[in-house]
């Protein structure tokens, strides 16, 4: 069985080696002029953004800030020349999403919506033929997303992670409808309660 940090919805490790703080968590040359000209006169939101573009070339999708480790915090902080004690801001939901949009945008990947839906669903449906690991087939349709440049942002990122968590605690289901769009109910979002189209249940 496929365990949760080895999906398609990865995380971050709890430690991280040298090598892959300078690999995947140092802003190239064009990343760090960037920062310092849109963010000139505020650190804080210089090291944030920083944070959210590293978490999302890392790991696919754009974190929340407060889930990004403190190494790489600490890293950044090093490499954008800032103060050992610069701290991370509050970000509000409005400015989040603003950073998310932009991150998405200078990456040339677009927000996941209803009318993508089909990519993920065919690719389950077509996985689930012959496998029935839920991890494994969710696995399957996060995979198309990424291949079709489509990352899950927001309250459906949290609703693919909700999706597992239950695929894997009730692992002797398997998926029972993969659909496009017709449902009889609506889910939910675990994080934050606003609804989402439904792709698959078990």
């Amino acid at each position: 069985m496929t365990s949760i940090d080895r999906t398609a919805y990865p995380r971050f490790a709890k430690k991280a080696l040298s090598r892959e703080l300078a690999t995947a968590y140092t802003p190239t040359e064009d990343e760090v002029a960037m920062l310092n000209r849109r963010f000139a006169r505020s650190a804080p939101h210089r090291l944030a953004f920083a944070a959210l573009l590293k978490g999302f070339q890392r790991l696919g999708y754009v974190p929340a800030l407060e889930d990004v480790p403190a190494y790489v915090i600490v890293h950044l902080r090093t490499v954008l020349k800032l103060r050992r004690n610069t701290p991370l801001p509050r970000l509000t939901r409005k400015t989040h999403w603003t950073y998310q949009k932009d991150i998405l945008k200078r990456c040339q990947v677009r927000v996941f919506s209803r009318d993508a839906l089909h990519i993920p669903a065919r690719a389950m449906e077509a996985f689930a033929a012959a496998n029935d690991r839920p991890a494994d087939i969710l696995n399957r349709g996060i995979e198309a997303l990424m291949h079709e440049r489509i990352a899950c942002a927001g309250h459906v990122a949290s609703a693919f992670r909700g999706w597992l968590i239950g695929a894997m605690a009730e692992k002797d289901r398997v998926p029972v409808m993969i659909s496009t769009g017709r449902h009889d109910r609506t889910s939910h979002s675990p994080a934050s309660g606003h609804p989402v189209a439904p792709m698959c249940w078990w």
